[in-house]
């Protein structure tokens, strides 16, 4: 219940603090080895709430067949210029298992990631970059993290 107040109140709270000049919302669907916004994800989507230019907010699920991710965050851009840009994603995330080989239950993360962007076009992007994830599956927190290539398709 704590982590559903806590990504409600980050939403209430970015509509003080957004540009309305600027397009304040973008949706995303992912597609590729995984994402930096939702994690071990194969096809995912993301709604954004632009903060200002270099930072979002973010809200969004996605599968990878076997379980099922949904999570938020915050992502800030360190370099952004002609289609280009650097930038990281801190995100809280729930893992929903329910299949023979990982087995059924829920695990929260909070992971954190570098990543390169570059628009091919108006609406795709390619990403790449590596997340760290912290998980504190049956109290026993790990440390764990892998490497990710999408295409991104960008909604106005």
């Amino acid at each position: 219940m704590k982590y559903i107040f806590s990504i409600l109140l980050l939403f209430g709270l970015s509509f003080g603090f957004h540009d309305k000049t600027e397009k304040s919302s973008m949706q995303y669907i992912s597609i590729g080895m995984f994402d930096d916004k939702i994690g071990l994800s194969l096809i995912g989507y993301t709604s954004n709430l632009n903060l200002d230019e270099m930072n979002s907010l973010f809200f969004g699920g996605g599968t990878s067949i076997i379980f099922h991710t949904i999570g938020g965050g915050l992502k800030h851009h360190y370099f952004k210029q002609n289609g280009f840009s650097v930038n990281s994603v801190f995100s809280f995330n729930r893992l929903f298992l329910n299949n023979q080989h990982s087995g059924t239950g829920e695990i929260n993360t909070v992971s954190t990631s570098l990543s390169l962007e570059y628009d091919l076009s108006n609406w795709i992007q390619i990403k790449l970059g590596y997340v760290g994830v912290v998980d504190g599956e049956e109290d026993n927190y790990e440390l764990w993290g892998f490497p990710f290539l999408n295409l991104n398709f960008r909604f106005d």
